[in-house]
Parts: C-alpha cells; sequence; structure tokens
C-alpha cells in the first residue's frame, strides 16, 4: 500500500473528526486504499462501519452489523448511503446510528 492510499483514510478520519471516534466508542480503525473501516459502540442496530472514496469525490458508507456464530463472523444487516459529501459524513453517521458526535 502506498503513501498516497494512506493518506485518503486519514482525510476520511480528519473529515469525521477525532472526537466523533471517540464518542462513538471506536477501539479500532482500519485503512486500505480508498477505505476507512471501523467500529462503534453504542448503536444496536450497527457495530461497524466502512467508509470508501468512489471516483465521484464522494463517499458510500455501508453500515454493518457483524456478530459471531460458532466462531464465524456473519453481518446481519446492511445499511448503504452513496453520494455522501465530506461535509455530510458526520451527519450521516448520526442520522443512521443515533448517536451525538457533537458536544
Amino acid at each position: 500500500m502506498s503513501a498516497g492510499e494512506d493518506q485518503v483514510a486519514e482525510t476520511i478520519a480528519d473529515q469525521i473528526g477525532r472526537k466523533a471516534f471517540f464518542m462513538m466508542g471506536t477501539r479500532f480503525r482500519t485503512a486500505c486504499g480508498s477505505v476507512l473501516f471501523f467500529d462503534i459502540r453504542g448503536c444496536v442496530k450497527f457495530n461497524r462501519v466502512r467508509i470508501t472514496l468512489d471516483c465521484s469525490d464522494t463517499y458510500t458508507v455501508e453500515f454493518l452489523k457483524l456478530v459471531t456464530s460458532n466462531g464465524a463472523q456473519i453481518v446481519k444487516r446492511d445499511l448503504t448511503r452513496s453520494g455522501v459529501y465530506a461535509e455530510d459524513l458526520k451527519k450521516c453517521l448520526e442520522h443512521n446510528t443515533g448517536l451525538c458526535l457533537s458536544l
């Protein structure tokens, strides 16, 4: 993975805001190319989020519910929002998780 690819995921994290990750209870974040993947706590519907930079310079935000059954992780729920602008990332997360990400 090149440094430029790492920078895309870091830019996504910066656009959401470092405090928002704290307020979501995020324990891990993983960057892979133009994708940022992280966990959230405190939301009944979802416990993982994947944000991907699209070629249209907008984002696709996927909300996932991963559960472990017999040692395998299974996606229980999946909600996708496409065409999300950088300035709307935090609002999209708040709206779909029900969590408040601002003080």
